[in-house]
């Protein structure tokens, strides 16, 4: 899997139920526009630091949608990746039960 971390050009791709528990997988913020949706894949952006990232409905989903990489022309499909949780590092941005 390639990682976001060292290829910040690539879309981060998480889970929808981690998105609606922590927010944004960048700042956690929890409002975002749809930007595409397509098979149980939302494209998002937020709102608040206007990066975009995908969401999918289950683990199991591949992911839809393509994106290329600029880079050699190849097509690069995001896999699910763990969400960073700032929310745990600032318990006051967490949403209650």
């Amino acid at each position: 899997m390639i990682s976001t971390k060292t290829k910040p050009y690539l879309v981060m791709a998480i889970l929808q139920s981690d998105y609606e528990r922590y927010g944004c997988p960048y700042c956690g913020y929890t409002h975002s526009e749809i930007k595409l949706r397509h098979h149980g894949s939302d494209y998002l952006r937020c709102i608040c630091c206007k990066r975009s990232f995908l969401t999918f409905a289950s683990k199991d989903a591949q992911s839809p949608i393509g994106f290329s990489l600029h880079i050699g022309g190849k097509e690069y499909y995001p896999e699910i990746q763990e969400h960073p949780r700032p929310r745990e590092k600032y318990p006051w941005l967490r949403r209650r039960p």
